[in-house]
């Protein structure tokens, strides 16, 4: 018990993760569709210590800003490519054209 009568205990929880697939996002990964701005925001809605999924398909993107701390899991038993596009003409990040780059 502290000076103000009550009780405290210290409680330690282990780190939590989370699984996010990009199909959950809105990607297709039928080898027609570009998925850039699908994974994209799987991407950023993954917290540190969590991994972003690529199930079974051909998914077409441009590249892609990544984040520390998140895993990209790609099991390459399971028969899905990842396949890069021609950049955007503007970022989907800055909005800036790809000619500012």
């Amino acid at each position: 018990m502290n000076k103000s009568g009550c009780y405290e205990q210290e409680i330690t929880t282990e780190d939590e993760t989370i699984l996010l697939d990009v199909r959950s996002f809105g990607a297709k990964g039928d080898g027609e569709h570009v998925d850039t701005e699908m994974i994209q925001a799987a991407i950023y809605s993954c917290p540190a210590g969590g991994t972003v999924r690529f199930p079974k398909g051909t998914y077409l993107t441009a590249p892609l800003f990544l984040k520390s701390g998140v895993t990209i899991w790609e099991c390459r038993n399971c028969g899905h490519v990842v396949i890069g596009t021609a950049a955007p003409e503007v970022c989907p990040v800055c909005k800036h054209p790809q000619a500012y780059f």
